[in-house]
């Protein structure tokens, strides 16, 4: 008998940076601009069911590229019914065929486009001029003013060069507040500061991006148009700080029913109860600009790293649900696997990734299991669901039960979204 629990984690990143000028001969930082945001690309999107998140900003990237993040429809409206959208109002943006700077065309597949209302939706074919096909079905019969983000980019679009992590003569700007990760309540930035190598002659850079690796415009995960450019001058380096934040949910405590084959069996008569996140372990970025994925237990690319394994629990306690950041200690009479939890294969532009494990028939066997979850174990001697290990717990409103003769299978999907620029 296969007993399966489907549970929600789910995640919103947003993008942070600033420039600063630096001498390069006393590092001596004698400009720097405000923060700003940028735009996180469908690809690095999809680079989180592959990437840890400590490392999707492992290097930096600066180009001469002049063309938009954004294109404005201006005064021109669309209306929406279901997935077909219309531009019905043609005053300003004329037809979403024509070309822009140097994108062929101003819409593209996999383009956002956003709504006066706030409403988002990615697009999927542009039929012709006038008419788009969407991901998300809306009945707009009113006219909706538009921006058109260019999420379907790949890379930027004139680079010149890349520094950080693994690039011959940069590195990072180290230290506390130049690299680390920090953490407020259930939103955690993990910081990078990427110094390029001194300019020989004035230089003029107009965009920049953050990778996961020291080459190719498909390992971009963002890009940032400069605006004003910005001029460095000779015997003096570029160096972007870089902020990317991440806010995990469900970080207070839900009341819900869980989705279980073959439970309740009586006496219970319900498997409904409440669940959250408890540790916040994620992956991490230290103040040297390294990452320690072993703590990645919430990253949606993680199953295991080194001797920390994501797995699955079953406990007979029923002690509440803790804090978000800390847990109760659930590891007495227990059961829990030792196996590696998998992941589904991943549809580009999901944005989701469902992980399962399995307890075996030899573990758990008992009439009164209160408590299920997914959490950290640490080969040879720490397990979920010690105290430390716990990543999400769920807590049944009453006992359930689980037979030698039966395995029980968990799967919890992780889903994840952006905050446009």
């Amino acid at each position: 008998m296969n007993n399966e629990i489907y549970s929600g984690i789910g995640q919103s990143f947003q993008g942070f940076y600033k420039v600063k000028i630096v001498d390069a001969t006393t590092n001596e930082v004698t400009w720097e601009s405000d923060w700003k945001k940028n735009l996180i690309l469908n690809q690095g999107m999809d680079a989180l069911y592959s990437q840890n998140i400590a490392d999707l900003t492992k290097v930096a990237v600066a180009g001469y590229g002049t063309r938009p993040n954004s294109i404005s429809g201006e005064t021109s409206e669309i209306t929406q019914s279901g997935t077909h959208a219309f531009l019905n109002v043609r005053t300003g943006l004329a037809n979403f065929t024509s070309s822009t700077s140097t994108y062929a065309s101003t819409v593209q597949v996999g383009d956002i486009i956003k709504y006066a209302n706030n409403s988002e939706s990615m697009v999927s074919t542009v039929t012709d001029g006038f008419n788009l096909i969407l991901s998300t079905n809306y009945t707009m019969p009113a006219g909706q003013t538009f921006v058109v983000w260019k999420t379907s980019q790949i890379g930027l679009e004139s680079e010149v060069k890349r520094a950080g992590g693994g690039i011959t003569n940069t590195n990072y700007a180290t230290g506390t507040g130049n690299c680390g990760t920090t953490t407020v309540s259930n939103a955690r930035t993990w910081r990078r500061s990427y110094d390029f190598v001194s300019e020989s002659i004035d230089t003029t850079y107009t965009e920049f991006g953050i990778a996961w690796a020291t080459s190719l415009a498909t390992t971009v995960f963002s890009r940032i148009l400069a605006a004003p450019p910005i001029i460095i001058n000779a015997g003096f380096k570029l160096r972007i700080v870089y902020d990317l934040v991440g806010t995990f949910t469900p970080a207070t405590e839900i009341y819900t029913t869980a989705s279980i084959g073959g439970w309740p069996v009586s006496p219970s008569t319900n498997i409904i109860g409440s669940e959250s996140l408890q540790n916040f372990l994620t992956s991490t970025v230290d103040t040297s600009g390294n990452t320690d994925a072993t703590t990645g237990m919430l990253d949606p690319a993680f199953l295991s790293s080194g001797t920390s394994h994501l797995t699955i629990f079953a406990s007979p306690s029923s002690a509440s649900l803790s804090a978000f950041g800390s847990s109760v200690n659930r590891s007495t009479n227990a059961g829990r696997s030792i196996i590696d939890m998998t992941k589904a294969a991943y549809v580009n532009n999901s944005y989701y990734v469902d992980k399962s494990g399995i307890l075996p028939i030899d573990q758990a066997n008992r009439t009164d299991l209160r408590s299920i979850g997914m959490g950290r174990y640490v080969s040879p001697s720490s397990f979920a669901p010690e105290a430390s290990n716990v990543v999400i717990a769920f807590l049944f409103n009453q006992t359930q039960s689980k037979n030698s003769s039966q395995t029980l299978s968990l799967t919890y999907r992780s889903s994840w979204s952006r905050t446009l620029a």
